[in-house]
C-alpha cells in the first residue's frame, strides 16, 4: 500500500507522528460520552482534568464522534493514523449538521481521497480537505452554503496584534453614507483621527458613556469592564459629557429585592472579567449576573453572593447538574456533575495579575514609553553647540 509522506515507514519522525495520531484516537474514543451524557458539564469536567477549556474537549469529542460515523475514513485511519487532531477537527467541523444519510453517501468517496495513490505523497492540507468535503455536499445535496461565505450584512471584530482589534463591517450603502458623513464631522468637530471619531460616535459623544469610580472621585486610568485601557487621547475626548458613578463600597452592599442594582452588576462584571464556569471566556458584560446561593434558599442580593455565569452556563446551574459556593476573596468552588472540584478566580481588573486595573504588560509599555520621552525632552534640552 502507498503512503503519504508523513506516514513513511521508516522515517522515525513520521512513525513517532503516527503513534502520537494513535494515542489521541485511543485516548479520545475511550472518553466518548454515553448519549445520555450532558454535554456541557461532562466537557467541563475532562476539561479541568486535563487543564484545557471547554471548546478543547467539546471540538475533539466531536471530532473522534464523526470519525466513527465515516466507517470507511475510519478503517483507513486505523491501517494509517495519518489523520492528525487538526484535519479531524476540520471534517467534523464541515460535515456538522448534515444528514446521517448524506454522511454516509459521502464516506467512501472521502475515504479515496484520503488514501495515498504513491508512496511519498503529500497529505492533503486541512484546507483542500474542507474544500472537497464542500464539494461533495454540493453534489449530493444539490447546493450547500458554504460554512465560511460571509454574511450579507455583518460587522466583525478580529484581534489585529499589538493590542489592537479590528473592525470590519459590510453594510447597504445608506448606512455606509451616514457613517462616513458622521466620522468626518466628529473628526472635523474635535480636531481628532477616524479612530477617536468612531468612539465619539459610538458613546454619543460620550454623553452615553458612565464612568464607575472605585475609589473616591478620582481616577487614575479609565478601562472597560474587560480590562482594555483606554488613551489618554480617547479619555480627553469622552470624559467631560461622560456621567460618573462611585462604586465604592459596593461590594459590601445588600438589596432585599432579587435583582442587582446597576451598580452591583457594574461592579460584579468589574470584578470577575469572564464567565466563572471552569473553561469558559465569555465576556462578564455579556453574562448574567447569578445568585451563588439560590435567592430562593435564603441567598442574600450582594456582591458576595454573586457572579457572572454566561446564560449556557447559568442554565446548567439552574438545572442542578452543576454546584457551587462562593468564598470571601470572590473564588468560586465547583463540584461538577462526575464530582470533579474546580476553583475559579475572578479575573477582572481587581485580579492579582493586574496593578490597579492595569496589566503587567501594560506597566511594563507605560515604562517604556516614558523612558523614550524623557530620552526626548532630554535631548531636546541639550543646547545645540
Amino acid at each position: 500500500m502507498a503512503f503519504f509522506r508523513n506516514c513513511d515507514p521508516d522515517d522515525p519522525l513520521c512513525i513517532d507522528e503516527c503513534r502520537l495520531q494513535k494515542f489521541e484516537y485511543l485516548r479520545w474514543v475511550r472518553l466518548l460520552p454515553s448519549g445520555d451524557e450532558d454535554v456541557l458539564s461532562y466537557c467541563a469536567s475532562i476539561g479541568a482534568r486535563l487543564g484545557k477549556s471547554e471548546g478543547y474537549v467539546s471540538r475533539r469529542i466531536d471530532a473522534f464522534s464523526m470519525l466513527l460515523e465515516l466507517s470507511k475514513v475510519h478503517e483507513l485511519q486505523l491501517k494509517m493514523w495519518h489523520l492528525d487532531i487538526t484535519r479531524l477537527m476540520v471534517i467534523a467541523q464541515a460535515l456538522s449538521g448534515v444528514e446521517k444519510e448524506v454522511i454516509e453517501e459521502i464516506d467512501a468517496p472521502l475515504a479515496r481521497f484520503l488514501t495515498p495513490k504513491r508512496d511519498n505523497q503529500k497529505m492533503p492540507g486541512p484546507k483542500v480537505i474542507k474544500k472537497f468535503i464542500v464539494d461533495l455536499l454540493v453534489r449530493v445535496e444539490d447546493a450547500v452554503e458554504e460554512v465560511d461565505s460571509p454574511q450579507e450584512l455583518a460587522i466583525d471584530f478580529y484581534d489585529a496584534g499589538n493590542g489592537k482589534t479590528g473592525i470590519n463591517a459590510v453594510v447597504d450603502n445608506a448606512t455606509a453614507s451616514i457613517f462616513r458623513d458622521q466620522l468626518m464631522r466628529l473628526a472635523k468637530a474635535y480636531e481628532c483621527d477616524d479612530s477617536s471619531a468612531l468612539l465619539l460616535m459610538a458613546t454619543q459623544e460620550g454623553k452615553s458613556l458612565t464612568i464607575n469610580l472605585y475609589k473616591g472621585d478620582n481616577f487614575g486610568e479609565l478601562m472597560t469592564a474587560d480590562g482594555y485601557r483606554l488613551s489618554r487621547k480617547s479619555v480627553d475626548l469622552v470624559f467631560p459629557n461622560a456621567s460618573r458613578r462611585s462604586l465604592e463600597g459596593v461590594e459590601n452592599v445588600e438589596t432585599r429585592g432579587y435583582s442587582f442594582t446597576p451598580s452591583m452588576r457594574a461592579y460584579i462584571q468589574a470584578r470577575d472579567g469572564v464567565c466563572r464556569f471552569p473553561g469558559c471566556s465569555i465576556r462578564a458584560v455579556n453574562c448574567d449576573i447569578d445568585h451563588v446561593e439560590e435567592y430562593g434558599l435564603g441567598g442574600k442580593t450582594t456582591a458576595r453572593n454573586a457572579q457572572c455565569l454566561c446564560r449556557r452556563h447559568h442554565n446548567l446551574k439552574t438545572s442542578k447538574a452543576v454546584d457551587c459556593e462562593i468564598s470571601g476573596d470572590a473564588s468560586v468552588s465547583w463540584i461538577l456533575e462526575d464530582g470533579t472540584k474546580v476553583v475559579t478566580l475572578p479575573e477582572g481588573i481587581f485580579s492579582a495579575d493586574r496593578l490597579f486595573g492595569q496589566t503587567f504588560a501594560q506597566r511594563v509599555v507605560d515604562r517604556i514609553r516614558r523612558r523614550k520621552l524623557r530620552m526626548r525632552k532630554n535631548s531636546c534640552d541639550d543646547v545645540p553647540f
